[in-house]
């Protein structure tokens, strides 16, 4: 084998081994959440003694506009507000182990969601109570 033939496989190993440990750093990075996040609309089906919604007695398809503050985060952990114009209320959450999911509670529900390339999140709701059920899904970008 030649020196040149070489001297080229070698600086292609340590340029793949670089830029394959450049990806790894940034995928290693917890994204920075804190900041404004809204929704256009959400889709939703809900039944009964709402905070958001008005209330209904059966179950109703739906859609409201949110928006989520996340005041303080450290490391994966975070959090803020969840607000519509009928109701505010406190939200805590983590960021998962790949940096790409979501996952928090509100008092009497959870969300888990995804981290999109472009940085968006789409998150789902759920809430199972005696007085209350609600199921939705958005997707919410920082403003």
């Amino acid at each position: 084998m030649s020196r040149l033939l070489k001297v080229g496989l070698i600086l292609a190993v340590v340029l793949s081994v670089a830029l394959f440990f450049a990806g790894t750093k940034e995928k290693n990075e917890v994204p920075n959440l804190i900041g404004i996040w809204t929704n256009q609309d959400s889709e939703c089906v809900v039944v009964g003694d709402l905070q958001h919604h008005e209330d209904t007695s059966v179950h109703t398809f739906s859609s409201l506009s949110f928006t989520f503050v996340i005041k303080e985060q450290r490391g994966r952990v975070f959090y803020g507000t969840r607000t519509t114009t009928k109701h505010t209320e406190s939200v805590v959450g983590y960021i998962g182990p790949n940096n790409d999911t979501v996952h928090f509670a509100d008092h009497d529900g959870y969300f888990e969601g995804v981290i999109n390339a472009d940085g968006s999140m789409t998150i789902g709701y759920l809430e199972a109570g005696e007085d209350s059920q609600v199921a939705a899904i958005s997707t919410y970008f920082k403003k």
